[in-house]
């Protein structure tokens, strides 16, 4: 097979390879529904399945994207490795990426491939790939704007390779910039104006940790501060009789604010069964979080109360209803994603 021949076929694999965009599969599995109903972007990434739907769920989202290109990189390297070098690795990298971004069993409609970018630079140079995510990270940080940081990574890539490792190593890491431009694009266009959503990484990082404490401490029962010389807010159980003591009632809540990935859910269960309550609480696709809990009126109230007062959890509004009494309900439980 001549050269050009085995790049385009390095191109398909890694095409063929990309097309298993794991954050439409882990979206499908986990809702029924598509990724393009997910959050707000409607984009099937780490980030969007993190934010919505979990950090577990997130992290295999990351999992899957990063093994598909592993796995057409080292396919290729093995095919062709011996003709080609290390360039099988890129093209088989490139193909993944172009796979995620365009698969055509999704009508050409898949994810940003930032995942599946970085992945592909550092398998086709471990040094230079990395300097390149270590200079996009930190423009990041340094702008909270992950667009920017998105570009950043293949145009680094792009000059360093360029330098480094060739003219065609080159030339293919400025294709993935140029694809990270255009998926990019919208997002790159409002910058200028100032209108371009900001997220501070590190303060989302900070918030997910402090959220893995809590549950982690929820879970066994753990009581004290917060790790930062705060108090954790406390739950008030006095002068409350049992679950069957008192007239029950039957409320349903919609939380909006910052409610989803700061261990909302699990405080909730945890607090609502301490009171004598029972119901359910799960998140939403729009971000807010819902609730039907049945007990007392105070138990709920101080439920309630409870959970505004964590310093993690940003109620801003809630809507209520009043539901019939489920009577046959005998205890509290996360649902849904």
């Amino acid at each position: 097979m001549n050269p050009a021949a085995e790049r385009i076929v390095c191109l398909l694999i890694g095409y063929l390879c990309g097309n298993l965009v794991t954050g439409e599969i882990v979206t499908r599995a986990c809702t029924g529904r598509p990724a393009s109903e997910l959050g707000t972007s409607g984009n099937p990434g780490m980030a969007n399945v993190m934010a919505s739907i979990g950090m577990k769920e997130g992290l295999l989202v990351l999992a899957g994207d990063i093994a598909k290109v592993i796995a057409a990189t080292a396919l290729a390297r093995y095919l062709y490795g011996k003709d080609l070098g290390n360039l099988a690795v890129c093209f088989a990298g490139l193909g993944a990426t172009l796979g995620h971004n365009f698969p055509f069993w999704m009508k050409f409609k898949g994810g940003k491939g930032v995942a599946t970018t970085c992945s592909t630079v550092v398998l086709c140079s471990p040094v230079w790939g990395l300097v390149s995510m270590l200079v996009g990270l930190l423009t990041v940080f340094a702008t909270q704007l992950l667009s920017i940081g998105g570009v950043v990574i293949p145009l680094v890539y792009t000059v360093l390779a360029f330098v480094f490792l060739g003219r065609e190593a080159g030339i293919l890491g400025a294709v993935l910039t140029l694809l990270m431009i255009l998926r990019f694009w919208k997002d790159l266009k409002q910058i200028p104006s100032g209108e371009a959503e900001k997220t501070d990484v590190l303060d989302g990082l900070f918030r997910k940790l402090k959220a893995l404490i809590e549950k982690i401490k929820e879970l066994y029962g753990a009581s004290g501060s917060s790790g930062d010389g705060s108090a954790m807010p406390t739950l008030d159980t006095s002068d409350l009789g049992g679950a069957g003591s008192g007239k029950k009632m039957r409320r349903s809540i919609r939380f909006h604010g910052h409610v989803q990935g700061v261990g909302f859910r699990y405080q909730a269960q945890s607090a609502a069964r301490q009171l004598g309550l029972t119901g359910w609480v799960r998140n939403e696709f729009d971000g807010s979080v819902s609730m039907e809990v049945q007990g007392q009126a105070e138990a709920i109230d101080r439920l309630v109360a409870f959970l505004d007062s964590n310093r993690w959890i940003n109620i801003r509004e809630m809507d209520t209803e009043f539901l019939p009494v489920d009577e046959k309900e005998e205890t509290f439980k996360v649902e849904g994603y």
